[in-house]
């Protein structure tokens, strides 16, 4: 699964959850879950990166939805955009 919401501080705060045969194959255990936090200081790069105005997280939902979610790591970090991240690996 994964969501992006927006944070009592108004920080993009993009979850996700995978689970399953992939997972252990990769690490060894079968649930893998993780989150990354996009500071409020950041959402004006991000959405310049975006070539967005407005809404972030219906920026992010229209070029990151589906099998294009797992490019949002890379682009974030390509743009220079600044994110606290947080993994549990385990059952």
């Amino acid at each position: 699964s994964l969501t992006a919401t927006i944070d009592s501080n108004g920080a993009i705060v993009v979850q996700g959850r995978d689970f399953g045969d992939g997972v252990e194959r990769i690490f060894g255990v079968r649930e893998y879950e993780w989150a990354w936090t996009v500071p409020v200081t950041e959402i004006p790069a991000l959405l310049h990166a975006l070539g967005a105005t407005g809404d972030a997280l219906s920026a992010l939902a229209s070029r990151f939805s589906g099998e294009r979610a797992a490019d949002l790591g890379q682009f974030l970090e390509a743009n220079g955009i600044a994110t606290e991240r947080w993994s549990r690996l385990g059952d």
